[in-house]
Order: structure tokens, then sequence, then C-alpha cells
């Protein structure tokens, strides 16, 4: 169970849809474990699979007293409310910017064993889900913040860029 590398904003990966998972396999369950590793030792509350390079439809969400959620191939079948909120991305490491979510959304997937679930999540969990689920369909941090963030945050936004694109040559 290897803790794996965190792929940063300019990585193409993240600005690719995933593919959705047919078959639960062993593969899945291990990159959903190496995921929970990964989110712990850099110390997330959720991560989704092209975080780590793989253009597959999982997250891992954690959900505090409760643990952790391991969820393949997750939609959104409704929202309620709407709630502002500072949010950050491992993969936007120390950028942190408000960001409107639904305040309440219920989610269907499959869970390591294949099994179709269907779950009620609000505030900070329903948050880490609505985020970890546009990841899977290439939407970043970035294109949820306000135009005045995106300003204020340029910056720090073109550096984590160059630091990307250093590591690639």
């Amino acid at each position: 169970m290897p803790v794996r590398k965190v792929r940063i904003y300019g990585d193409a990966v993240l600005k690719k849809r995933c593919k959705p998972v047919s078959i639960v396999t062993e593969e899945e369950r291990q990159i959903l474990e190496d995921m929970v590793q990964t989110m712990l030792a850099f110390r997330g509350v959720g991560l989704a699979a092209p975080q780590i390079g793989i253009s597959k439809r999982l997250i891992v969400v954690h959900t505090g007293e409760n643990g952790i959620m391991k969820l393949i191939n997750p939609r959104i079948l409704k929202k309620r409310g709407s709630m502002m909120g500072k949010e950050g991305c491992l993969s936007f490491p120390g950028i942190f910017a408000d960001i409107r979510r639904a305040k309440e959304v219920l989610v269907e997937a499959l869970n390591e064993n294949g099994m179709k679930l269907k779950m009620n999540a609000i505030g900070i969990v329903a948050r880490i889900i609505q985020h970890e689920i546009d990841h899977l369909d290439g939407i970043l941090i970035n294109q949820r913040m306000s135009i005045l963030d995106r300003i204020k945050l340029g910056g720090a936004l073109r550096k984590l860029k160059r630091l990307q694109a250093s590591s690639l040559s």
C-alpha cells in the first residue's frame, strides 16, 4: 500500500474526464487503498484517482467520525441548498479559496465490493464529495473560484504550473 505521488496543477491528467469502472477488480481495490494511504499521508480529506495519475472514476473521502468512504463511479443525483466555504486541494498546495457548493447531495456509487449504494451527504462531507467528483470530470478548484480569487491567486497558480512543468524536464 504505497503512498503515491500527488499530481499538481498543470499536469494534463487533472483536466481529463475519467473513464467509468465497468467491473470492480482487485486492481481497483488496490488503487483505492493506495489513495487512502496517500490522502492520509498528505493530510487530506478527499482524493480522486486523477490526482495520483489514474484516469478512473474512483474517489476516497474522509468523513470524520464515520471513517473513510471508497466510492466507485460516484454521481450526484440531487443537490439541495447552497453554502460558501474555504476549499483547498492537494493538487493546489497552499492555495485556498471560497467556493460555493450545494449544502446537501444525494450520491449514487459502487462500494469497493461492487455493490450499489445511495447516500445523503450534508455539510463538509457533501463539499468534499462534490470537489472530488469535479476532479473526475476534469474540473479544478481554480475553475470554481471567483474571478477576484483567480486574480489574487494568479501568481501562486502560475508558480504551481511552472513547478509542474519543471518536474517533467
